[in-house]
């Protein structure tokens, strides 16, 4: 999406979805800090593959359980 504010944009998205048991839990979101030049989030590992947007089947899978 490239938005200004993306890392905020995807911390607030995975913490309204932290329950939904197919998103990795936010913990943490750094917009200031001495150690890097950006912004960074810190979240739940979960083991598993990668979401590829261009296929529409793993789209719905997020939904199916």
């Amino acid at each position: 999406m490239n938005l200004e504010n993306q890392i905020e944009y995807e911390y607030e998205t995975l913490q309204l979805l932290k329950d939904s048991g197919v998103t990795p839990k936010p913990y943490d979101l750094i917009t200031e800090t001495n150690l890097l030049p950006y912004k960074y989030l810190t979240m739940e590992f979960l083991k598993g593959s990668s979401l590829n947007y261009k296929n529409r089947y793993a789209y719905c899978s997020l939904f199916i359980k």
